[in-house]
């Protein structure tokens, strides 16, 4: 079993929710009042089904990537069946944690998963890179705690590049010191001035919130009694790897008819999508995706002159816009492609626990049965 707030420290550092968008409602929405915690439960949206299978199932937790609470809650009536929802789990005191945007931004999130899912192989970018301020932590330690200082960082949040975890610089030098009298060196001796190994390591992390707690982590972990610690702010920049959609510039053309087989996973019925036209021997090499609602895209799309867009909710004029660019537009429609890119992540998550939190079942919505009933109070 786990606390709520190691669940809420693992998820966070999977998916840290600074990568949300400003306006969304990313968090935890319902704080239950279960102590410990040993079953979670990991779908798409709060909905009847999936709320009955909560229930069914013993389940503490929810982790979901639609947030169910989204806009102000000014009134709460037994006559709205969400409403009965709401109540009811904070009533048996499940918690309800949502990661949205952050789960479409971050690398691994849904849109790279997409990627997985099509097998598509070439250069890949976000259409919409997100620009954000970065820091620099840097600390000075002895050889033989090097590997331990590192991975309190990591573990606290730090070191996270693009698509790459564990990240660091180190470099070793000559640290000198004199300890005074009141000092309790852990090298050397009171009076005498000291020259020792050291390795210098330098590790990025983006979020300020993270701040206290990487110097709690060095620290806690650092033989020294007083040891340094720098702190710089970087220039801002923007990931490639990190935003809103995904461009696949393909290592080689790929002949729409190959490409449409890829697609059979994310398609229920590509054949009525597609025998409608003929593609003859025509290839593809620049493919845009978004899972959800693509529309805010569009124009990345069209700027990055991709030759298909694969998302979903978009509008008849925009379709008409894609159109005159002639670019394709392959409809997936946003519950079943998002929760497609979901279960892939729900694979990576449980491998994930069983290092971090062994002891907690996490469970798929599509695993479990429910009750042909309806919402009680």
């Amino acid at each position: 079993m786990a606390t709520l707030q190691q669940l809420l420290d693992f998820f966070e550092y999977l998916y840290p929710s600074h990568f949300a968008l400003p306006d969304d409602r990313t968090g935890l929405q319902i704080k239950g009042d279960r102590s410990q915690i040993s079953r979670v439960l990991v779908a798409l949206e709060l909905n009847q089904e999936v709320f009955l299978k909560a229930l069914k199932h013993r389940i503490d937790f929810l982790y979901l990537h639609h947030p169910p609470i989204w806009n102000p809650l000014f009134t709460l009536t037994i006559d709205d069946p969400w409403c009965r929802m709401i109540t009811r789990l904070f009533h048996e005191g499940i918690s309800v944690l949502a990661h949205h945007t952050n789960l479409d931004i971050y690398p691994g999130g849904i849109a790279d998963q997409w990627v997985s899912i099509l097998q598509l192989q070439g250069k890949v970018k976000s259409l919409s890179p997100k620009s954000s301020a970065s820091f620099k932590i840097i600390t000075y330690v002895p050889p033989n705690y090097l590997e331990t200082v590192a991975q309190s960082l990591f573990q606290s949040g730090a070191g996270v590049i693009g698509q790459y975890r564990s990240c660091s610089f180190q470099i070793e030098g000559i640290g000198t010191f004199l300890p005074i009298e009141g000092a309790q060196p852990f090298l050397g001796k009171v009076g005498n001035r000291e020259k020792v190994k050291e390795i210098r390591i330098e590790v990025t992390f983006s979020d300020p919130r993270l701040i206290n707690q990487l110097v709690d982590a060095i620290k806690s972990t650092h033989p020294y009694q007083n040891p340094v610690i720098d702190i710089y702010p970087l220039c801002s920049n923007s990931s490639v790897f990190e935003g809103l959609g995904r461009l696949v510039v393909l290592n080689q053309p790929l002949k729409w008819k190959s490409f449409i087989k890829y697609l059979k996973p994310l398609l229920k019925n590509e054949s009525s999508l597609f025998n409608r036209k003929d593609f003859g021997n025509s290839t593809l090499q620049k493919i845009a995706l978004c899972p959800g609602s693509g529309g805010s895209l569009l124009d990345k799309v069209i700027l990055e002159k991709a030759e298909v867009y694969i998302s979903g909710d978009l509008s008849h004029h925009e379709i008409e816009e894609l159109k005159l660019y002639q670019i394709e537009y392959i409809p997936v429609p946003h519950g079943d492609g998002e929760r497609l890119g979901l279960k892939m992540i729900f694979a990576n998550l449980k491998n994930s626990a069983l290092e971090h939190l062994p002891e907690v079942v996490f469970l798929f919505e599509d695993e479990l049965d429910g009750e042909d009933s309806k919402i009680s109070g």
